[in-house]
């Protein structure tokens, strides 16, 4: 919806319009359709994840609400159309305006996000698609690295450039209806180089940034990625039968996988429907990419992100913190909670309580005993 806001708002607003003219007719508590921000899908996603995590409140054993005493986590966002990262850095002096103050069970969170539009899965398929057109100056055909050996596809071009993502790419005589092929040439180093052409990685004005002269601070904490991150992990982690903990395992696990031809991809990720197969090895480059040279996440900071599709059964994505933050169910009040105390604090309060009943079980040995040589004796 935020791309056809851009190509064609008012076609946007007649969606929204017909979604009103719909859900009104609903017996549903109807509250209106509104398009979310980059910013507001991230923040969001942040939310549900450290919700279902209970970082912010748990209702524990004793019958009242505690204080976790836990960090928050970040969150790593994959749609079709963009991505997200939102994460609470570390230190006091944002250089941008990208970080949002929020105040959740009476604690204020200061959190860094931001939205990269075009950046979701469906459309980075899409730009590469037009990078290798544009590479290969043809409007009918084009060899594609990141697609397997064996592998064509044919798809109006329309496909490629009815986005505004792509839209600029066009070549001329572009004609909406006509036919391009494009075919697979499991090339994996050529697959890498495509990818990392799709991002600026030179432009800086700040400290820190991501990609494409955006200001990002350092990565920090514990992650949780999900949706098409959880989804590209887990599916090399099932066809390789290998481990993702690094990301040199990454890398060669992209290598491997986008060096294998169509069919022995099938054969090796049997049960997959087909038509993702072939998008998975450039994906799992895209990753790769945005991951480590995109987010600059390294050796030690890549073992802190967690590749997940749920949290306690629950799927974690947007919705449910849109839906919390609609309904007040996280107040900026904090509630009447006791503080949970740290494991090592448990730790002692057993320890002495053991050390009291042992105390206890001798001295009524010891008693015991003098009672009876008491009674011998008399």
């Amino acid at each position: 919806m935020r791309l056809l806001n851009l190509t064609d708002p008012g076609a946007a607003q007649d969606v929204l319009a017909a979604v009103n003219d719909t859900l009104r007719t609903t017996p549903f508590n109807y509250r209106g359709a509104a398009v979310l921000s980059g910013a507001e899908e991230g923040l969001f996603g942040w939310v549900t994840a450290n919700y279902l995590l209970e970082n912010f409140v748990k209702y524990g054993w004793v019958g009242r609400w505690l204080d976790p005493a836990r960090s928050t986590v970040g969150a790593m966002d994959l749609g079709g159309a963009s991505t997200q990262i939102t994460f609470v850095p570390g230190g006091t002096a944002p250089e941008s305006g990208e970080r949002l103050q929020l105040q959740l069970y009476g604690r204020r969170y200061s959190v860094y996000t931001h939205s990269y539009l075009c950046y979701g899965r469906d459309q980075v398929l899409r730009s590469l698609l037009a990078r290798q057109l544009q590479t290969q100056h043809s409007n009918t055909s084009a060899l594609m690295p990141c697609m397997p050996l064996g592998y064509n596809v044919s798809l109006p071009q329309s496909h490629v450039y009815d986005s505004p993502c792509t839209a600029d790419q066009r070549r001329p005589g572009y004609s909406p209806d006509a036919t391009i092929t494009f075919s697979g040439s499991s090339n994996a180093g050529a697959c890498r180089q495509s990818i990392l052409s799709l991002f600026d990685f030179a432009s800086c004005n700040h400290s820190h940034c991501a990609f494409n002269g955006v200001y990002q601070p350092p990565v920090t904490g514990n992650f949780l990625a999900f949706a098409a991150f959880y989804h590209t992990i887990n599916f090399l982690e099932k066809t390789l039968g290998q481990h993702v903990t690094s990301p040199a395992e990454l890398q060669e696990a992209a290598d491997i996988l986008c060096n294998m031809d169509y069919s022995t991809l099938k054969e090796r990720a049997a049960g997959t429907p087909g038509k993702w197969l072939a998008d998975y090895c450039a994906m799992s480059q895209y990753v790769h990419a945005i991951i480590t040279s995109g987010y600059k996440f390294d050796n030690k900071s890549f073992g802190n992100i967690a590749f997940q599709k749920k949290v306690d059964g629950a799927t974690v994505g947007w919705a449910l913190g849109y839906m919390l933050n609609l309904t007040n169910m996280i107040p900026p009040e904090r509630p009447d909670y006791r503080k949970v105390q740290l494991v090592g604090a448990w730790w002692v309060v057993i320890v002495i309580f053991i050390l009291v009943i042992l105390a206890a079980v001798l001295v009524f040995v010891l008693f015991s005993g003098s009672m009876k040589n008491e009674s011998g004796m008399l």
